[in-house]
């Protein structure tokens, strides 16, 4: 990154702050909307997966893996520094294919790919497989 990239980038974060602060309506909405931009102004990419659970699986079951799946990788938090943020959602639409959704942010791209290999993601992600239909992932940069 050059100086004047650098610069740059300086510029449109104070442009950021400055405008949060003209747009918000208290000094409490200010410096909670100024902690979350210098929360995810350092997070720079998102890892989404969604996972369908097989047709075949009783509701009891399925509802006893997908809350363990949810646990077992919220506690990857705690366990994997580059995993900045994780939340893991059920769907409630039953219009849509999809179980759980899985979301997931990262500073580097590359941190994904130690995230995925990491053997406490290895395990969770295992317990699931077997029930699995179906996955879908899409990693962006934010």
């Amino acid at each position: 990154q050059t100086a004047q990239q650098g610069n740059q980038k300086r510029k449109t974060e104070y442009h950021m702050i400055i405008v949060t602060f003209l747009t918000c309506s208290c000094k409490r909405d200010f410096v909670f909307s100024l902690q979350n931009y210098k929360y995810y102004s350092k997070c720079m990419y998102r890892h989404i997966v969604l996972f369908k659970i097989r047709e075949d699986i009783l509701p009891e079951t399925k509802e006893e893996v997908m809350n363990t799946f949810r646990q077992d990788i919220l506690a990857l938090k705690s366990v994997i520094p580059c995993l900045k943020d994780v939340m893991v959602s059920f769907n409630i639409n039953t219009a849509e294919q999809w179980d759980i959704c899985l979301d997931s942010t990262f500073g580097h791209f590359e941190d994904i790919a130690v995230y995925s290999g990491h053997p406490a993601h290895v395990a969770a992600a295992g317990k699931l497989k077997p029930y699995l239909s179906g996955r879908a992932c899409t990693d962006f940069e934010i």
